[in-house]
């Protein structure tokens, strides 16, 4: 099964926009290990990723009657198997993927060319660094970047950031700017941008500890410094995932019972305020955050 709700305002709650079981005709396909969404052109779509195949799947999501969302299945492509992270970002206004696996280091760079076709390269050991266990590409005053980091080590370098940018003999060429260390054991962040800044909250199971980060200015100094330290969020949750709600931040949690908040962040980035909570599909085994022009949506997908 897979359900989408829409975020809607005044009151601030998640109402189910569409539904479908995996494998039907008019449902996601089962077998995903991946779904990302991206814009391409003017549509919205889903791409769902299977590590197995190989494929990644394009489905189209447009707004119909009565607040329902409608989704159709718009092609296919193979991205090749294997890939453990899969995020979308852009580059010179186009739609991308950076694919990784985490067992050698090796990253893919796809350019979506249209609905349904991309093309790209596989450039073993740039970045160089294997057992990655986030891949975070963003954009900032208009140029992309990569933040890595592996949960696992503690006492050495474990977060890296890149730029990305093209070259003559490669659609992307991926730029070290430079290594640090963190703790081990962030999970579960959730990147989203106020006041054309970026900020993400991570989760620290082995510390249970819950920051709140603010990406730096200058990603070649360090990746990001700490808003609010200590904050008090359910080290048992499956998913968080962010967006945006009438120019302001939000989050969702999620439980693998399907019990989810809805979470306003505040102005000075120090805390949050819980607007709403909601029982929604459980044993979800994705959840991704999306939007439709700025109307925001959660998928889960399980």
């Amino acid at each position: 099964m897979s359900t989408i709700y829409a975020l809607k305002s005044r009151p601030v709650r998640l109402s189910r926009a569409w539904a479908a079981a995996n494998g039907s005709k008019t449902g996601l396909a089962a077998g995903y290990t991946q779904v990302v969404s991206t814009a391409v052109g003017p549509q919205t779509c889903l791409l769902g990723y299977n590590a197995t195949s190989g494929a990644i799947d394009f489905y189209t999501v447009k707004p119909g009657a009565l607040g329902k969302l409608t989704v159709k299945a718009a092609g296919s492509a193979t991205l090749g198997p294997g890939w453990d992270i899969v995020q979308p970002f852009t580059i010179n206004n186009g739609p991308a993927l950076v694919a990784y696996t985490a067992s050698n280091g090796n990253f893919g760079f796809f350019t979506i060319n249209a609905v349904g076709k991309i093309s790209g390269i596989v450039t073993k050991g740039v970045p160089a660094q294997p057992g990655l266990t986030l891949v975070q590409p963003y954009l900032y005053r208009g140029t992309p970047y990569l933040l890595g980091y592996n949960t696992n080590v503690s006492k050495a370098n474990n977060v890296f950031t890149y730029q990305l940018g093209p070259a003559s003999d490669k659609p992307l060429a991926p730029q070290a700017l430079g290594a640090w260390t963190w703790a081990n054991g962030w999970t579960r962040f959730a990147f989203f941008q106020f006041g054309g800044e970026w900020f993400f909250i991570k989760t620290n199971t082995a510390y249970k500890t819950v920051f709140l980060d603010h990406a730096w200015d200058d990603p070649s100094t360090y990746p990001s410094h700490p808003v609010a330290e200590k904050l008090p969020l359910n080290q048992n949750l499956q998913a968080v995932v962010a967006t945006t709600l009438d120019h302001f931040p939000y989050f969702i949690t999620y439980l693998p019972n399907g019990a989810a908040t809805v979470n306003q962040v505040w102005g000075d980035g120090t805390g949050w305020t819980t607007t709403s909570q909601a029982k929604i599909q459980p044993k979800a085994s994705l959840v991704l955050s999306f939007t439709i022009g700025t109307a925001p949506y959660v998928l889960t997908y399980g």
